[in-house]
């Protein structure tokens, strides 16, 4: 985890919402700094340290490849609350024009979620020149959802299962860490 994320995290509550807008601070700084989106995940293990990870390309050009990850991070580290930003593509207008968004969602195993969108401008380069929260409400991935990803019992052979895909995603174990 990053120095500046490490010092968000301990500048705000330690609750779900602190998480939340810890992660949305360290975003909008990865905006001005490196003028990109970097899409990554942070988990709170029930018992033991964060867990870190940058998400890869092929997980992220896939809502149902997202969500598999996602679940399965839950479920290989035991995870009590999650954060994660990625890009998104929303319709802007009603003849289907896309614009690219980022993204932050926050959930816990006790059903709090925190969802944030924002509004991004481009230059000729497609460099990030300015980020806006947006007051816009989408729902990506419903909080219902969410609830049941946190309470479904996995038994240990689907979490080994659940590994092996992780591993793979991420391009190996080696780049993982180990439940």
């Amino acid at each position: 985890m990053s120095a500046s994320l490490q010092q968000l995290l301990s500048q705000q509550p330690p609750t779900t919402s602190g998480i939340h807008e810890a992660v949305a601070l360290h975003s909008e700084a990865i905006f001005k700094q490196f003028r990109g989106i970097l899409p990554f995940f942070l988990g709170k293990r029930e018992s033991g340290p964060f867990i870190n990870l940058t998400l890869p390309n092929s997980v992220i050009q896939s809502s149902d490849a997202l969500l598999q990850t996602l679940s399965d991070l839950i479920w290989v580290y035991k995870l009590k609350t999650v954060s994660f930003v990625s890009a998104l593509r929303v319709k802007e207008t009603e003849d289907g024009e896309a614009a690219m968004k980022a993204l932050l969602i926050t959930a816990d195993s006790k059903s709090a979620y925190f969802q944030l969108l924002w509004d991004l401008d481009f230059d000729e380069h497609a460099d990030i020149t300015a980020s806006r929260r947006s007051e816009r409400d989408i729902e990506v991935l419903p909080k219902e959802l969410w609830s049941q990803i946190f309470s479904m019992k996995v038994p240990a052979d689907a979490r080994t299962l659940s590994y092996d895909r992780l591993a793979e995603r991420f391009g190996g174990e080696e780049e993982i860490p180990q439940p």
